[in-house]
């Protein structure tokens, strides 16, 4: 049986509170569920007694996922909104409007996708080359002088205002296109250490970014619809261009997570790089009985560069480099600590994850790096 829509309508124009505050509950278990399922852990915690914390998940998330939507097309939305509140002789728009479709991405690329490139190659080229690299944008701006005197046959006080408000757009865009770059460079590398495939990747996803703005920046332009309707349909194309560009940089930074993770450790609910982890007495016998091996002395013992993968719940569940345990297997030769049977300690090529009651865990330390 199909639902009756107008009651579904009704049910919720009558309960829009309870609605909400029920999508706003689930989005927020979503985010936990998404989280647990990628470490591959579920702790003994009852969401239903922690509306609140779900609630402030919920919205964090949210946040998150508006924010980075809108970061990956803001260069083409800048584009567009600056070029229609522009009046005057500094107009350019009408090189890339009124046309058929192939033809205004095409002449975005040159006035919107192009510049922006010759931007990045300039940055780019000053870090490895130094600010000799600069040299190309008054090089490319002349070019674009010249070339805006000639489409529009226009004098040269004209041209250059024309050249300064195209030179302005290109400099905010090109601003707001180094976030999505930042984070797509920032995720590539915290997954891998291969500069050369870091470099690969955030070139494509770039490239990619640039072509979706250009899509952003592309008008509408339709006489026979109303401006509501033109701006309903701008708004349902970069709702859809934003998601698309959401889940081609995860998907290609192989950062799917990424939301799950950051509120996660932002709450320090998990995702937690602990510095240094200490442990009560029995928490260092268990730790040894395991196969781990632990500093410290007397009733306390130490691993250093944890992660906490999730403290919620009755257990801590930690996962702990090899390198951590074999560095602290030599120095327990020499002192009286927990965990001086070597033997007993696991040799793995891989980090090793282990939970361990939350009341053995006496404190946690990280590190903030303020720069």
């Amino acid at each position: 049986m199909l639902l009756d829509k107008n009651k579904l309508q009704e049910y919720f124009y009558g309960n829009v509170a309870s609605v909400f505050w029920s999508f706003f509950l689930i989005s927020g278990a979503v985010v936990f569920f998404l989280y647990y399922i990628h470490i591959g852990y579920m702790p003994d915690f009852d969401m239903t007694s922690s509306v609140s914390l779900l609630a402030a998940v919920s919205a964090t998330s949210i946040l998150f996922l508006v924010s980075m939507v809108v970061m990956g097309i803001m260069p083409g939305l800048f584009w567009d909104y600056y070029w229609k509140d522009i009046e005057g002789d500094f107009d350019l728009s009408d090189r890339w409007t009124g046309l058929e479709a192939g033809a205004t991405v095409k002449s975005l690329f040159f006035w919107f996708a192009l510049p922006i490139l010759f931007v990045f190659i300039s940055t780019i080229g000053v870090l490895f080359f130094g600010l000799y690299s600069l040299v190309l944008l008054p090089l490319v701006s002349f070019i674009y002088f010249l070339y805006i005197l000639k489409e529009y046959n226009c004098r040269y006080k004209v041209g250059f205002k024309k050249l300064i408000s195209l030179v302005f757009a290109i400099f905010m865009s090109s601003i707001f296109a180094f976030f999505p770059l930042y984070f797509i460079m920032k995720a590539l590398s915290l997954k891998s250490e291969d500069v050369d495939k870091v470099l690969y990747l955030s070139g494509l996803l770039s490239l990619f970014v640039v072509f979706m703005n250009i899509l952003v920046a592309a008008p509408i332009t339709a006489p026979s619809l109303s401006v509501n309707i033109i701006d309903k349909k701008k708004f349902k194309k970069n709702l859809a261009i934003g998601f698309s560009v959401l889940v081609m940089i995860s998907l290609g930074s192989n950062s799917a997570y990424l939301i799950p993770e950051a509120v996660m450790r932002l709450y320090k609910f998990g995702n937690i790089d602990a510095s240094r982890i200490v442990f009560d007495k029995d928490g260092c016998s268990i730790l040894t009985e395991v196969g781990l091996v632990a500093d410290g002395e007397y009733d306390m013992c130490y691993i250093s560069n944890v992660l906490i993968l999730s403290r919620l719940g009755e257990e801590y569940y930690l996962e702990i480099p090899v390198s951590a345990i074999i560095k602290s297997s030599v120095s327990v030769e020499n002192k009286n600590t927990f965990g001086t049977d070597a033997n007993k300690m696991i040799i793995s090529d891989s980090d090793i994850r282990v939970t361990i009651l939350s009341s053995h865990v006496l404190s946690w330390s990280s590190v903030i790096n303020i720069k």
